[in-house]
């Protein structure tokens, strides 16, 4: 979902001076692009799905793990960048998932070369996890009929590598609320619940179960 906004698109020529400019488009509040009921079909029930009862928890558990790791990364940089920087950092952690760069360089480069080697590796491993925060987040995950699906699935994983990136630097418990969160959805076409469906996606790529 977008606040309304009004942008424009330019073709940049040779000597990097726009050759071209597109027309003026305004960005629409709650608005899609495949369905006409605006963004029920990623949040809620959507006359276009069979049974959309699940999607809401599961858009709440996302919410509320997203949440979560965006605290515990601000209290870990604080002291060390503004939330502005912070918010660039992220972005820019694009260069890594790209290959770019690795991962220390990026770390120093934003908190620069004498920050102690533990402040780096703790803010390596929230990068990674905003990574997957942002990740749990793809549209197919919700846009079918039943969470069983192998999209749903993959946003799950998405999720519980962004929870415990944290939970193993930060000491934190994020994935045993994701699981308690997720136990409020239910397949409508399997009758099994979120929980369920999160450990069978783990273990259909061989990946550990949550901890008790």
């Amino acid at each position: 979902m977008l606040n309304p906004s009004t942008a424009h698109l330019e073709v940049i020529g040779s000597g990097g001076r726009p050759s071209h400019r597109f027309a003026t488009t305004t960005i629409r509040e709650r608005t899609s692009w495949s369905c006409h009921h605006g963004v029920l079909r990623w949040c809620a029930e959507c006359p276009d799905a069979a049974d959309g009862r699940w999607k809401q928890p599961l858009r709440a558990a996302f919410d509320r793990l997203a949440g979560a790791i965006d605290a515990v990364t601000a209290a870990a940089v604080d002291g060390l960048m503004s939330s502005e920087q912070l918010a660039d950092a992220r972005d820019d952690y694009v260069d890594v998932v790209l290959g770019g760069i690795e991962s220390a360089t990026h770390a120093a480069r934003w908190l620069g070369d004498r920050a102690p080697l533990e402040d780096r590796r703790r803010f390596e491993a929230l990068m990674e996890a905003q990574r997957w925060r942002l990740a749990m987040f793809a549209s197919d995950g919700w846009y079918w009929d039943d969470p069983i699906r192998i999209e749903t699935k993959q946003v799950m994983r998405a999720a519980a590598r962004a929870a415990r990136l944290v939970d193993l630097r930060a000491g934190t418990r994020l994935e045993a609320r994701l699981v308690e969160d997720l136990g409020l959805l239910v397949s409508p076409g399997h009758d099994v619940d979120g929980a369920t469906i999160y450990r069978q996606a783990l273990a259909e790529v061989g990946q550990p179960p949550p901890r008790a």
